[in-house]
């Protein structure tokens, strides 16, 4: 070295540069945001226009599947993610959508542990009397594995030409929001089939 240049060694740089980073970032996010506009683009699979018993049907939005029927064989049962919807015509009640759902709700409460119901509402779906009420209830998984949670849902029933249908849909606690808007266009899509 020289009198005029001092002796000054530079560390080497260690781990990634901020460039490096900053194109890794880059990447990431490309893949993550091309995922989500994929996802709005690729029409999800649906079990379209389901029978929900005699004439009276539903129709499912994009992402539900048809899994079964909702109970002894009767009626439907669909699912999106962590959602169901299960939908019914139950012959052993009748009235208005309001009475409907009062027999409803008692029958709700009597199947699982605690249900808690939020205040009733009155409302058209189509151009049918409905009444329909919001639950949170803790309920146990089947299999006597003990495992027990709590579940979001809607009751929901009308009277389509004289039929009780009885719909209701639940999901894990603060799941069911996720699915709100669906849920509202099934339902209002419930009708008869001519």
């Amino acid at each position: 070295m020289s009198a005029l240049m001092p002796d000054v060694s530079l560390a080497p740089v260690r781990g990634p540069s901020f460039v490096q980073t900053l194109g890794v970032a880059a990447i990431i996010a490309a893949v993550v945001l091309g995922g989500l506009g994929l996802d709005r683009v690729i029409a999800a699979p649906s079990a379209g226009t389901v029978g929900i018993g005699g004439t009276v049907t539903l129709r499912a939005e994009p992402g539900w599947t048809l899994v079964g029927s909702a109970s002894d064989g009767k009626g439907v049962r669909l699912q999106k993610g962590d959602a169901f919807l299960n939908a019914i015509i139950d012959p052993n009640v009748s009235g208005s959508a309001a009475d409907i759902l009062v027999v409803e709700k008692r029958s709700l409460g009597d199947g699982s542990a605690q249900v808690s119901f939020g205040d009733d509402q009155q409302a058209i779906v189509g151009i049918y009397d409905a009444a329909m009420v919001r639950f949170e209830a803790m309920v146990s998984s089947s299999g006597g594995s003990g495992n027990t949670g709590i579940v979001d849902g809607e009751l929901v029933c009308v009277v389509v030409d004289g039929q009780s249908v009885v719909v209701d849909a639940y999901a894990p606690q603060g799941s069911l929001v996720a699915v709100s808007t669906d849920l509202a266009t099934m339902i209002q899509s419930v009708g008869v089939t001519r």
